[in-house]
C-alpha cells in the first residue's frame, strides 16, 4: 500500500510523495501535523511492479492545542465554535459519548435581544436527549486551585424570557474532563442544574 497526504489545496497526490506502508490490514500514525489543520490522505494499492489507482482523498482535521487559561473566552457567535465539539451520551461514572453535530444552536442570551455581544449557546430541554457542548482542552497547570471557571447561563420558558420555577428532572451539568477529554466522569461535577430552583 502507498499513501500521500496534503493540505486541502493539494490535488494532486503523485507531487506530494508516496509513502510505502506494509501489511494487509496495516494502520499508520502520521507525525509531525499542525494542530487544528485540515488534510487529505489518498491511498492506492503497491503490487511491487504496479500501482493501483488512488483512491478519493480522505479529509480529516486535527485536534488543537490545549489553550492558557487566561486566553479562554467564549461568546458562541458561531455553533460549534472552533474546536469545540458536540456529542451525546449519558453521563455516568464512565461516560461513553458518541460524537454529533445537533442538539446545540446559537440564540440570544435568555431569548432577551440577539446583539453581537448578546449570543449563547442554547439547547431545548425536552425529552430524554443527553447532548453535550464541549470546549477545547484547557491547560490548567500542576497547581490546584489557581483558576476558575466563570460563566453566564440562564434557564427560561420555552421561547420565553420567563424563568421556571423548576425544570422537573432534566439536568444540565457542567463537569469536567481530567485527561484533556479523553474520558468523562460524573464524579467531576463542578455544577447540576435540576429540579426546583431560582434560575437565572
Amino acid at each position: 500500500w502507498q499513501y500521500a497526504i496534503g493540505s486541502t489545496t493539494d490535488q494532486d497526490p503523485e507531487v506530494l510523495g508516496a509513502i510505502d506502508v506494509t501489511g494487509t490490514l496495516p494502520t499508520v500514525t502520521i507525525s509531525d501535523l499542525e494542530p487544528n489543520t485540515t488534510y487529505k490522505v489518498w491511498i492506492r494499492s503497491n503490487c511491487t511492479t504496479e500501482f493501483g489507482a488512488w483512491h478519493l482523498p480522505i479529509t480529516f482535521k486535527t485536534n488543537c492545542e490545549a489553550e492558557l487559561p487566561d486566553t479562554v473566552t467564549q461568546e458562541f457567535t458561531t455553533i460549534t465554535p472552533d474546536c469545540w465539539s458536540m456529542a451525546t451520551g449519558v453521563l455516568a461514572a464512565t461516560s461513553a459519548i458518541t460524537p454529533s453535530t445537533s442538539g446545540w444552536s446559537t440564540k440570544a442570551f435568555a431569548n432577551v435581544s440577539l446583539t453581537p455581544a448578546n449570543t449563547a449557546a442554547s439547547i431545548n430541554l425536552y425529552g430524554t436527549k443527553n447532548n453535550w457542548l464541549i470546549s477545547q482542552p484547557i491547560d490548567l497547570g500542576t497547581t490546584a486551585g489557581v483558576y476558575r471557571l466563570s460563566y453566564k447561563y440562564a434557564i427560561t420558558n420555552y421561547n420565553s424570557t420567563g424563568l421556571p420555577a423548576t425544570i422537573g428532572s432534566h439536568k444540565l451539568s457542567v463537569v469536567v474532563s481530567t485527561d484533556g477529554g479523553a474520558t468523562w466522569s460524573d464524579t467531576n461535577i463542578i455544577k447540576n442544574y435540576t429540579g426546583p430552583a431560582t434560575y437565572s
